[in-house]
């Protein structure tokens, strides 16, 4: 994760500073640089080392695209579509996911569905729960889906370099 030291918000993190008063009153609460009126933890006060706040981590997610030349390339972008959040009512770590109904409009219809009983109680149906569906305040056209955080990204180990690179493809 890339660091933030000059203290503003990007672009794509204002879409989720924007909603972090909705999100909040619908029972999710974003990490701290996206409150209203988030002042960074490393200014102000005594000098503090930016690498060792949390507030000064911008999400990114890997992408993976693959070339015409059938290389995979890999780039590591600020994520547009996915935020980490916590559910307040019991602490749990929670991913929301941005769709755009335009584009999808039956996947959280699918998921919701696939997720159902009996469904969910078959052991070859690996989907991932929607815990909520929301929709967004400011567009008609996008919905905001909660589902678990089902791994932290270092969950298992690596034991081998080789460990780390085979398993981002």
């Amino acid at each position: 994760m890339p660091f933030d030291v000059n203290g503003k918000l990007s672009e794509t993190e204002s879409f989720w500073g924007d909603r972090y008063d909705f999100l909040y009153s619908a029972g999710y609460t974003l990490r701290p640089r996206y409150k209203p009126g988030w002042s960074p933890s490393w200014k102000g006060g005594p000098k503090v080392n930016v690498l060792k706040c949390e507030d000064a981590l911008i999400p990114m997610v890997r992408s993976v695209s693959l070339s015409s030349q059938s290389n995979y390339e890999h780039n590591f972008v600020q994520t547009q579509r996915i935020m980490d959040a916590v559910r307040t009512a019991d602490g749990k770590m929670v991913v929301l996911k941005k769709v755009l109904k335009s584009v999808h409009p039956h996947e959280a219809e699918i998921g919701q569905y696939l997720t159902s009983s009996p469904l969910s109680s078959d052991s070859r149906n690996h989907c991932c729960p929607i815990l909520d569906v929301l929709q967004d305040p400011f567009d008609e056209d996008m919905q905001l889906i909660v589902m678990p955080l089902l791994r932290r990204y270092k969950d298992p180990k690596f034991e081998t370099v080789g460990g780390v690179f085979s398993s981002s493809l």
